[in-house]
């Protein structure tokens, strides 16, 4: 058997500071190193770039797009990037060292997690994905191999490198697939743009792999009987408890339409879970999810706003009615109304576009006449005052069909940070 080479040995010193260690991992492109930081006298990171010919400026881009994506976050479940340095003949990336194994190397070594483990490593990774697509940007590569398991019990989400940042221009050809294709959703792998969901599209499969040591079984093409419930880790591991096995079903649904709307409400239901939501197999849901359902339909509407988003879609004939929030002025007032906006439809939305919806100047959704009432019922019960208007001449050519100016809400809401990241 052949070594792979090693291109930095142990002592040798990177920019005069940063002193190697050892190896500690590789990638498709990279190699990271575990080092010294003799100015501050700390173990750091070292992801170096050792590309082919052929793949150099990719993976440059890439490397560059990790940082600029990172250093707009700052969380407790991302791992930290510090700095990107040229050196001689070496491009590398000085990054937050984390003394602990992948999800991937836990796995392998010790069987798999825990249901509570895995619920708790799942919020975590929830929060860390919620806050990068707040920011715009979809991570598109999560797997457990990018998931670092601290000393102290943190789940920590590394390798932003394929991440898509709003208003960023793709590097790769049109139809390619970005990330690894066991964790891809099955938009992308038919060659689709995916949105936030297919990040939580892999998070479903990453715990499914968690619970059960092994990757799903994959439906050949979209539509296929295969998974149409999505991926189920109760059916390999019975202890899986009802809820959680939900939870990753839902997460793994082949129509991005059927899973969560965002993956804030993914982390809400594992925090519904651990709360003690009975996830015994036809155990009646609480009262409240029973009006979380879609006015029109009847499927689960987690947002509670009324409407889902297939029903939302259909609203294209003549009876359909624009919601408007209630006019506010600027001031406290507008401020509460655009949080609670906020906290349904994230900041990936445009500043412009949250505000004057906030302000009741653009209608929020189009939907079905028949459920207006229903949805400014909701609406107004989570702070949001509504009214429902009919459509005009005027707004009939603003309105985008078949659903709202800030695209977000319903059919969008969980495409929020891809409304202009979403391109591989």
């Amino acid at each position: 058997m052949v070594a792979e080479p090693t291109y930095l040995a142990p002592g040798v010193v990177l920019q005069d500071r940063y002193e190697i260690a050892d190896e500690i991992g590789r990638g498709g492109f990279s190699i990271v190193y575990r080092a010294r930081d003799r100015r501050v006298g700390a173990d750091v990171a070292i992801k170096l770039l050792v590309p082919p010919p052929a793949a150099a400026r990719l993976a440059r881009e890439r490397l560059r797009r990790e940082v600029q994506a990172v250093r707009q976050l700052s969380h407790p479940n991302i791992v930290a990037v510090y700095d990107v340095v040229d050196d001689g003949p070496w491009s590398f990336v000085v990054m937050e060292y984390v003394a602990g194994p992948d999800l991937a190397v836990r796995v392998r070594q010790r069987g798999p997690l825990d249901p509570d483990a895995a619920a708790r490593l799942g919020r975590e990774i929830t929060a860390a994905l919620a806050a990068a697509h707040r920011h715009g940007i979809l991570h598109r590569d999560v797997k457990p191999q990018n998931i670092l398991l601290a000393p102290d019990g943190r789940a920590r989400l590394t390798d932003f490198g394929s991440a898509r940042l709003a208003g960023q221009e793709t590097v790769t050809q049109t139809g390619g697939l970005v990330g690894t294709a066991d964790y891809a959703a099955p938009e992308q792998l038919a060659g689709g743009r995916g949105d936030a969901r297919a990040d939580e599209y892999a998070l479903g499969v990453t715990l499914y792999y968690a619970l059960t040591g092994e990757l799903p079984a994959r439906a050949p093409v979209r539509g296929a009987d295969a998974g149409r419930d999505g991926h189920r880790p109760r059916r390999r591991r019975p202890e899986v408890p009802g809820w959680l096995d939900d939870v990753v079903g839902r997460s793994t649904m082949p129509d991005p339409d059927d899973r969560f709307p965002a993956i804030a409400l993914v982390a809400e239901a594992l925090e519904r879970g651990e709360d003690g939501v009975d996830g015994r197999a036809g155990a009646a849901a609480p009262a409240s999810a029973d009006k979380a359902r879609c006015v029109l339909c009847r499927t689960p509407e987690p947002f509670g706003i009324g409407i889902c988003p297939r029903c939302a879609r259909r609203a294209a004939g003549g009876d359909d009615v624009l919601v408007f929030l209630e006019r506010t002025t600027p001031g406290p007032a507008r401020r509460a109304v655009r949080e609670a906006l906020e906290e349904r439809i994230g900041i990936g939305v445009s500043a412009a576009n949250r505000e004057s919806a906030a302000g009741g100047e653009r209608p929020l959704l189009r939907i079905p006449a028949e459920a207006g009432a229903r949805v400014v019922e909701l609406l107004e019960a989570q702070g949001l005052p509504a009214r429902t208007e009919s459509r005009t001449g005027s707004w009939r050519a603003q309105v985008p069909s078949p659903i709202v100016v800030l695209a977000g809400v319903v059919a969008a809401i969980g495409a929020a940070a891809g409304v202009a990241a979403a391109a591989p």
